[in-house]
């Protein structure tokens, strides 16, 4: 069948180039064309996260091949990488394609490209990246007990030594938690701000090191014990034992 055969010589031309608009019809012909790679090891979905393509593409890329949020280019970055690079387009990537990308597979943001020896989070770091982005890539690897460490935390200084702004301010705060800096940012100020901006690994990180800041958060009844049942899933059994054994009146009523 020639017009098959010449269909799949140009098929990934054509997932790469006209994704937003061909990809459901050329995955329904040939379900195989988002394994296919072009000449730097790129996957469709490494090149529709570069192109930044809508959430709908990534989608459907994804939902054809689960794996291909591991796979590396011969760079040695992963497709999380590639979304990142818009960023240095002062272009404006997809939150909701982050969080598809991190669905898919959180360890992401832990991978290291060949050559810069970058993750994806050191390099939204470096930049001006919106808030929320760098709030959603550092939560999740904040989920690795490795790196809720000061050493693993502090590794980011030189990466958002050019942070302004919002996240200036947020790794101001994280920062402090590792430095004992209780001098410009306390604990429950720490805690406040990363709970208004849904740090939640961040307010866990808190609460580890300072479990009796939960009583100077002055939390209605209801709203505590919402608070606890959403960091507990993610807070050390040693912090929560420390907040109910210590503070068992905050839970009178609930």
């Amino acid at each position: 069948m020639p017009g098959l055969v010449l269909l799949k010589k140009r098929m990934h031309m054509d997932v790469c180039l006209f994704i937003r608009h061909v990809t459901p019809a050329l995955l329904d012909v040939w379900p195989e064309a988002v394994k296919e790679k072009d000449w730097y090891e790129s996957t469709p979905l490494h090149v529709a996260c570069y192109r930044e393509e809508p959430l709908e593409v990534v989608s459907v890329l994804l939902k054809g091949w689960p794996g291909a949020a591991k796979k590396k280019d011969a760079g040695g970055r992963v497709p999380l990488h590639s979304l990142c690079e818009n960023f240095l387009c002062e272009q404006d990537a997809s939150l909701e394609v982050v969080f598809a990308l991190l669905t898919a597979w959180p360890d992401a943001v832990s991978v290291r490209e060949d050559n810069f020896d970058e993750t994806p989070l050191q390099r939204v770091c470096s930049i001006r990246t919106p808030l929320e982005v760098v709030t959603s890539l550092l939560n999740t690897w904040l989920s690795y007990k490795d790196n809720r460490t000061n050493r693993a935390i502090l590794s980011l200084q030189e990466d958002a030594l050019f942070c302004t702004g919002y996240v200036e301010m947020l790794f101001t705060r994280l920062f402090a938690i590792c430095n004992n800096n209780t001098d410009h940012h306390t604990p429950k100020e720490i805690m406040d701000y990363f709970i208004c901006i849904q740090l939640w690994n961040g307010t866990t990180l808190v609460l580890d090191r300072n479990p009796t800041v939960i009583k100077a958060m002055g939390l209605d009844t209801k709203v505590m014990a919402d608070f606890l049942s959403r960091v507990g899933r993610c807070c050390s059994l040693k912090a929560m034992w420390g907040v109910l054994y210590d503070e068992q009146n905050l839970l009178a009523g609930i």
